[in-house]
């Protein structure tokens, strides 16, 4: 993995919960304050500039942490990708998927509390990719878990192959996704600048003042690209 959560590991498990394949229906409103923030060596906090369509640079030590938080009630997924194929599913944990919605006014940070994300250098470029939904994505739940629940531990040539396959098939959904989105969508259309009210203490509070507010039909997706 080429980048870390300082002091935290969310569980990664196979369930046997049966999800029913089916893509969400589209078509309410999707809106909710975001912003990623960097924290470097030095201890500054300065805003990764995320809206940019293009590669981020990021300095190797630098420390990531996502802000969210739900105008209206949400699903939230954000996958890491590294330029060597390592593929994770990031957030939410794979045995929330079924049952986790962000209600409206509940803010919350990715990772939370002192945890952050470390970029470690080991590979030269990484990717989040991030989707907000107004309704649950089973199909995209489905998938993920497929991959998650894929097991080549053991050395198995047939394990190995279902890896494989399954991520192919999850990257293949996250494309789709990524190419399904409204056709005048442009992030400097959506972007609003934001009062921020205080309500959250110390870091955080340095984190959320950099906001903003995103308010779109259908739903949201993004892909943030960082090299370093």
């Amino acid at each position: 993995m080429r980048i870390r959560i300082i002091g935290i590991l969310f569980f990664i498990g196979c369930f046997a919960s049966i999800i029913t394949a089916g893509y969400p229906v589209f078509g309410e409103t999707v809106a909710f304050e975001f912003t990623l923030a960097q924290l470097d060596k030095n201890g500054t906090i300065l805003p990764v500039p995320w809206e940019k369509n293009k590669r981020i640079p990021i300095k190797t030590g630098t420390r990531l942490k996502f802000y969210f938080k739900p105008i209206k009630n949400v699903y939230l997924y954000i996958y890491y990708e590294d330029s060597e194929n390592y593929l994770d599913l990031i957030f939410p944990p794979a045995q929330m998927l079924s049952e986790k919605k962000y209600p409206t006014g509940d803010s919350f940070f990715i990772p939370a509390e002192n945890q952050w994300f470390l970029i470690d250098g080991q590979v030269p470029r990484d990717k989040f990719y991030i989707f907000i939904f107004d309704k649950r994505n089973k199909q995209l739940e489905k998938i993920t878990r497929d991959y998650v629940c894929a097991d080549d531990t053991d050395g198995n040539e047939n394990n190995k192959a279902d890896v494989i396959l399954s991520k192919h098939t999850l990257l293949e959904e996250i494309k789709r996704l990524l190419n399904k989105s409204s056709p005048d969508f442009n992030d400097n259309n959506l972007i609003k600048i934001i009062p921020f009210s205080g309500t959250i203490k110390g870091i955080e509070e340095e984190i959320a003042c950099y906001a903003r507010i995103i308010e779109t039909k259908n739903f949201y997706a993004k892909t943030i690209e960082m090299e370093h």
